[in-house]
């Protein structure tokens, strides 16, 4: 099938993008009929402030292949997305970023491998609590430590992704004694990180 349309759509996660939260940027192959094309490499061209993970991709049965695109400047910015010589361009907002403080205020170990931490963030300028806000986080550089939705299969440990009224929420962990990381936290335009260690 020959591609006649490519159609850009950018899928919002309730967090501003920034160099650290990505837009997610969902492209659709189209035949003369509207139906989808799979198995076609698709590129994306963008200027210096951004960087698409991956630069290239190919659609799956439905068509389909999603980019992420971090800038560490903020404002509007337009990416080109092509196939030979279909083309299509979509607009990417970037908010800017706030320094964060983030601290660990609390650890409730289960068992003999899992750990519940409260974490705390902060206006790094004026140590306002980040309150009622949505937030994510990633584990990095972890040694024997990972991050796990659930605790031993039990749907009430699912901790909510949203700061409560003193800026704090919850994550669960799963590892050994002496098991570290960094905790990169975003929440509304908020960047921070610390680090944790398995007491």
């Amino acid at each position: 099938m020959v591609i006649a349309y490519l159609e850009s759509e950018i899928l919002a996660n309730g967090m501003p993008s920034n160099d650290y939260t990505p837009n997610s940027v969902l492209i659709t192959a189209l035949d003369e009929k509207k139906e989808a094309v799979s198995g076609a490499q698709i590129h994306i061209v963008s200027n210096d402030n951004m960087r698409i993970t991956p630069s290239s991709g190919v659609t799956n049965q439905d068509g389909q292949v999603v980019f992420c695109a971090t800038s560490n400047a903020d404002g509007i910015f337009s990416i080109q997305v092509a196939s030979g010589n279909i083309k299509d361009k979509a607009e990417l907002y970037f908010s800017p970023v706030n320094e964060a403080k983030v601290i660990i205020t609390g650890r409730e170990k289960i068992g003999e491998e899992y750990e519940t931490i409260t974490i705390q963030v902060y206006d790094k300028n004026t140590i306002k609590p980040i309150k009622n806000s949505i937030v994510s986080y990633k584990i990095d550089q972890a040694i024997n430590i990972s991050n796990i939705l659930e605790i031993a299969l039990n749907s009430d440990t699912i901790r909510s992704m949203i700061t409560d009224e003193i800026g704090q929420f919850q994550i669960n962990l799963k590892g050994k004694a002496g098991g570290n990381c960094i905790i990169r936290v975003t929440a509304n335009n908020y960047v921070g990180s610390v680090k944790y260690s398995i007491g």
